[in-house]
């Protein structure tokens, strides 16, 4: 085969079908440096039909790109999404905390809290069932907080 600078000069009504199989490549990468925006000029029909193959791949492998983008856009949007659920959970979590070590009790400060969905589970143990209510009262008090399941136990 001709070298590249030899084929670009060549008559393109004297190319073979592997030179025109080349200059589709070349249009290939062109493409995809353009956004697979306009190979379709450098493709030509010969006899052999090498350049309605080429087209025909280069438009396939255009529509897998495409919608492989559109996947991981959605992929990554979800992700994005769980991990804003996730800090908003974890803000949560330390706001409960802090509402819970404001009252200066030590009982209701060694409460453990965690926090799924804003969903907020208290577990630990206290000694009245009044300081219990006390403690989901508070943390029902907390922005953002959906719910309190309780798993405190009494002493």
């Amino acid at each position: 085969m001709a070298p590249p600078h030899r084929l670009r000069n060549a008559d393109p009504t004297r190319q073979s079908g592997r030179a025109r199989l080349w200059l589709a490549g070349a249009g290939l990468c062109v493409a995809i440096a353009l956004g697979i925006a306009a190979p379709w000029w450098l493709v030509e029909a010969d006899a052999s039909g090498t350049g309605q193959q080429v087209a025909q791949w280069v438009h396939g492998l255009h529509q897998k790109l495409r919608s492989s983008g559109a996947r991981v856009n959605a992929t990554v949007e979800q992700t994005a999404s769980r991990q804003r659920v996730l800090a908003e959970d974890d803000a949560i979590s330390a706001a409960v905390s802090d509402a819970l070590a404001a009252t200066q009790n030590d009982d209701l400060r060694m409460l453990q809290v965690q926090t799924g969905n804003a969903m907020v589970t208290l577990e630990g143990t206290l000694p009245s069932p009044d300081l219990r209510d006390r403690a989901i009262a508070i943390t029902e008090g907390v922005s953002g907080v959906h719910g309190v399941f309780s798993l405190i136990q009494i002493r």
